[in-house]
C-alpha cells in the first residue's frame, strides 16, 4: 500500500505553503473497521478535480496520516481578509460491495490534525450506489466571500 502524490498545486493564501493533516477512518454500519477501502483525494483547481492522493485503509480501517497543502491559518485572524484560511479537498471513499461515499469541500487548516470518519453501508439493489455530501464554507467566511484555494 503506497501513498501517491500525482499533482502538486501550491495553495498560496499568505506568504507561503503550509500543511494540514488528515486521517480517514472507515467503519461498517455495524461499527466494524473496514480494511482495504480506497481513499482518493482531489484538489479543486480552476473548476477541475485533480487527483493528488490515493491509498487504502489498514486492518483498523484507518489511512495513514495524509499531509495536504493549505493556506496560513493566521488568515483567519484578519476580519477584512477575503482569503479562505483553509484549503478544501474532495474525498472519494470506496470499497467493493459498499456504497461509495463522497465528501466535497473538506476543510484542511494548516498545522491541524483532523480525522474524517466514514460509515459505509453495504450496497443493495434498493440503495443508492453513491452517497455525496457537500461541505459549505465556514459561516464566518460566507459573508466575506472567500478566495478559492
Amino acid at each position: 500500500m503506497s501513498n501517491k502524490a500525482f499533482v502538486r498545486i501550491p495553495c498560496n493564501g499568505g506568504d507561503g505553503i503550509f500543511t494540514g493533516y488528515i486521517m480517514v477512518r472507515t467503519m461498517s454500519a455495524q461499527n466494524q473497521p473496514l480494511q482495504d477501502v480506497t481513499v482518493k483525494i482531489f484538489q479543486r483547481k480552476n473548476h477541475q478535480n485533480l487527483l493528488i492522493h490515493e491509498s487504502k485503509t489498514d486492518i483498523k480501517g484507518e489511512s495513514k496520516k495524509i499531509s495536504l497543502e493549505s493556506p496560513d491559518a493566521s488568515l483567519s485572524l484578519n476580519p477584512l481578509s477575503t482569503a479562505r484560511p483553509y484549503a478544501q479537498y474532495n474525498f472519494h471513499i470506496s470499497k467493493e460491495g459498499y456504497i461509495s461515499e463522497i465528501r466535497n469541500g473538506i476543510h484542511i487548516f494548516s498545522g491541524i490534525d483532523s480525522t474524517l470518519e466514514i460509515i459505509m453501508e453495504k450496497n443493495t439493489p434498493e440503495k443508492e450506489k453513491m452517497n455525496s455530501i457537500n461541505m459549505e464554507d465556514h459561516i464566518l467566511l460566507r459573508h466575506r466571500g472567500g478566495a478559492e484555494c
